[in-house]
């Protein structure tokens, strides 16, 4: 089967061997919603949801300039990110994804890109194995995507699935990703 690698993962405390397979919770506590075909390579997120104060939401920012960070599919996100760094100012999703914890920017985090995106909230949230309500007490049911439609707007998707161009001065939420 695509998608599986065999590796020495940590399991609810215990090593084992396994296939690593989407919804695997891996021992950084990322959860895995995407493997590659090469069945040795695959994204995972941090289950912590970005809502800055509870319920106030991330602006995507630079809302009139386009930035170029408009790369999309797998591995774009952080492509998208080092373009956009330090251009949008404070208050914005750039500004929060690097200073949510300098250990997980260290760790390879990144914001996805719009297809990141797509595939967690389809592979984890949709079928309910991740649910970002567990781990925040209030979120928006919209995430921001690293991925830019022109200057003022940026892609977003829903919880649901739905993807769509937003105004980048509207507020979502964020959810950081990695490569493994």
């Amino acid at each position: 089967m695509a998608g599986n690698i065999l590796s020495k993962i940590l399991l609810e405390g215990n090593w084992s061997n396994k296939s690593i397979q989407i919804g695997d919770v891996l021992s950084d506590g990322s959860h895995v919603f995407y493997v590659d075909g090469t069945g040795q390579h695959g994204l995972s997120c941090n289950p912590y949801v970005v809502n800055p104060g509870g319920g106030f939401n991330v602006i995507w920012g630079c809302s009139t300039n386009t930035t170029g960070a408009n790369a999309d599919g797998v591995g774009m996100g952080l492509n998208n990110m080092n373009i956009v760094r330090g251009l949008c100012g404070t208050g914005t999703f750039q500004q929060y994804a690097f200073n949510i914890s300098a250990s997980a920017i260290s760790d390879g985090y990144y914001l996805p890109s719009k297809t990141e995106l797509s595939l967690l909230v389809s592979n984890l949230i949709v079928p309910k194995i991740y649910n970002p309500a567990n781990y925040v007490s209030t979120f928006s049911s919209t995430f921001w995507s690293s991925t830019e439609v022109d200057g003022p707007n940026a892609w977003a998707v829903d919880t649901l699935g739905n993807v769509a161009k937003m105004p980048k001065t509207t507020g979502f939420a964020i959810v950081i990703v990695k490569k493994f």
